[in-house]
């Protein structure tokens, strides 16, 4: 029998369901069953294994008020099921079972006035679906199953805004190359995070595009090396947040270029080690917030150069600290400075 579970931080209190099987008259050996839920509050509820849904199935669980509902197990997904679920109160809903989306469905989903929603089984998208799921008004769109982005379908998902108050983020995180005009559609996007983790190469060109868009957050962590010529053309981007935690090394002429970027929260936690020359350099960074959270070790000499940044927030992650690094850091001036996050 399916395992039907609660799991919540914030309280033990258990989801418990009496699952009832019954044939399923669709295609294939799908089961359904009814489930009938106590009326507790409910962080995440994860009906694992429920591949198909009855409409009496699906009604009951627009009753949960949790925070995620998890459907991952559904594989299709019908206008009709895309109707009722858009009517469900969690505020995160995971469909990633599903492969294909009809643009119809697309639309009925829409309507659904959660948060997050997760599509990342979806691997190919029409135009005419992506337009009708940017009509949606939540604030996180994970489509990271997505390997390639054509022209006019980035086009269509740039249309999409997310919450009016909020803004959203659009997360592309399986698309490991960006052609040039989609690269330019994508540059449009009205949305304020961009998400594109699986792009391991950025050229000079693709970069100038991207650096014309107008958001806030710019995800590129699955770049490992960055050219200075790419590294120009990012320092010209307009945004807040930039996410570079792919890289591994930084040398001193791309810190130089980066240390020249006008946003406030610079990424680089993919950086394992720090030269006194490139730690020399990021510390005349502009910028709030720096993170280095990659590094395995900090010498005196590094610890009392970063001590002299005049940001608010900077964040490490380091195993060992010895007395003299920890004297250092205590120089910095700074709002908040974390040496490892789990203390």
């Amino acid at each position: 029998m399916p395992n039907i579970s609660s799991n919540s931080p914030d309280h033990k209190e258990i989801c418990s369901a009496e699952c009832e099987y019954s044939d399923c008259h669709s295609s294939g050996d799908d089961l359904a069953f009814n489930i009938h839920l106590q009326n507790l509050p409910i962080h995440e509820f994860f009906p694992v294994g429920l591949t198909y849904l009855t409409v009496k199935t699906r009604r009951k669980l627009l009753e949960i008020k949790g925070h995620e509902l998890n459907l991952d197990g559904l594989t299709r997904l019908s206008s009709e099921c895309a109707k009722d679920l858009a009517k469900c109160k969690a505020n995160a809903l995971s469909l990633n079972g599903i492969s294909k989306l009809r643009a119809n469905t697309a639309a009925e989903l829409a309507i659904w006035s959660g948060i997050i929603l997760y599509l990342n089984g979806i691997s190919r998208m029409t135009a005419e679906t992506a337009a009708n799921i940017a009509t949606w008004k939540g604030s996180a769109l994970h489509l990271n199953g997505l390997k390639t982005l054509n022209a006019e379908t980035a086009a269509k998902l740039a249309t999409w805004k997310g919450d009016t108050v909020l803004g959203g983020a659009l997360h592309l995180d399986g698309l490991v190359s960006l052609s040039e005009k989609t690269a330019t559609n994508l540059a449009k996007s009205v949305c304020k995070g961009l998400s594109l983790n699986s792009l391991n190469r950025l050229t000079a060109k693709t970069a100038k595009v991207l650096a014309l868009w107008k958001g806030e957050g710019l995800r590129l962590n699955g770049i490992s090396v960055l050219r200075t010529d790419a590294a120009e053309q990012l320092a010209n981007w307009k945004g807040d947040l930039l996410a570079l935690n792919g890289l591994t090394s930084l040398t001193a002429e791309t810190a130089a270029i980066l240390a020249t970027w006008k946003g406030n929260d610079l990424g680089l936690s993919g950086i394992k080690t720090l030269p006194v020359e490139v730690a020399s350099i990021l510390a005349t960074w502009k910028g709030d917030y720096l993170e280095l959270t990659g590094l395995e070790c900090l010498s005196v000499e590094v610890a009392s150069i970063l001590a002299t940044w005049k940001g608010d927030y900077l964040v490490f992650d380091l195993k060992t600290v010895s007395v003299e690094v920890s004297a250092e850091l205590a120089k910095w001036n700074g709002e908040s400075l974390k040496i490892n996050p789990i203390f």
